[in-house]
């Protein structure tokens, strides 16, 4: 289900992937993210050093620090998980 949300569209723009980066850590935190929020480890413990790092990926400030695709980020996220 994950990878069919991401591929609908070919290639989404770094908004859309940042986006979907913010819904997952409010999803695995309980808090939406901002610039006075905590690393999401901090807040759920149960976030490993993998599945952090893509968090911050996706929730880059710069967009070119992000993944370039839609098949990156969800590619990222399965090697996180």
């Amino acid at each position: 289900m994950l990878g069919f949300a991401l591929a609908a569209e070919a290639d989404p723009p770094a908004e859309t992937l940042f986006r979907f980066g913010a819904l997952a850590f409010h999803v695995l935190t309980g808090r939406a993210p901002d610039a006075s929020a905590p690393r999401p480890s901090k807040l759920n413990a149960d976030i490993d050093a993998d599945l952090e790092a893509w968090l911050m990926r996706v929730l880059a400030r710069d967009p070119a620090a992000r993944p370039e695709s839609a098949a990156e980020a969800l590619s990222l996220l399965e090697a996180a998980l």
